[in-house]
């Protein structure tokens, strides 16, 4: 189908530009292919009950980051919930795969398999809920291929991206 519009508001990320719009230019076609995007893991993790507290340690919030992780920390998704009492949750674990190529991290993202997947974050999250692994209940594993522009050195301020906001 065919949409045809005076003016069009493209809130899509930019490597899907050459596919979605007609006669793009070489020039803006290669400019959105220096747009890098990072591939993520995000895992929904249901637990039977929320880990013990501990007074040593901050207590739960929406949005939790652990300190020195290769992770990007993990909310708990249940935040929102009027129930008064819950018994069980869900943390939902996010992992950018940045430190190679992304096309090599792409791979390994989908060559890994979910059992190493689910050891790593349960190592993770272990540093601040010893008690974790216990609680697991439902492990589910989501693998985004293009979750999120990566910037390299140069890029956020380069000539490529304020090209391309014009």
């Amino acid at each position: 189908e065919t949409i045809r519009a005076d003016q069009v508001i493209y809130a899509c990320p930019q490597f899907l530009t050459p596919y979605l719009i007609a006669g793009l230019s070489d020039e803006r076609t290669s400019l959105v292919r220096q747009f890098e995007y990072a591939p993520w893991l995000v895992a929904n993790m249901t637990l039977r009950d929320f880990p013990a507290p501990d007074r040593r340690r901050t207590p739960l919030a929406w949005d939790n980051v652990i300190y020195d992780s290769p992770s990007l920390g993990y909310v708990v998704a249940t935040h929102q919930s009027v129930r008064t009492h819950l018994k069980e949750t869900v943390f939902t674990y996010y992992y950018p795969l940045s430190d190679g190529a992304p096309a090599d991290e792409r791979k390994r993202l989908l060559d890994t398999s979910w059992e190493t997947w689910v050891n790593m974050m349960l190592t993770d999250l272990s540093r601040p809920h010893p008690d974790i692994s216990d609680l697991v209940r439902q492990v589910d594993i989501f693998r985004w291929g293009h979750a999120m522009v990566r910037p390299r050195p140069g890029f956020v301020w380069g000539e490529a991206r304020r090209r391309v906001a014009r």
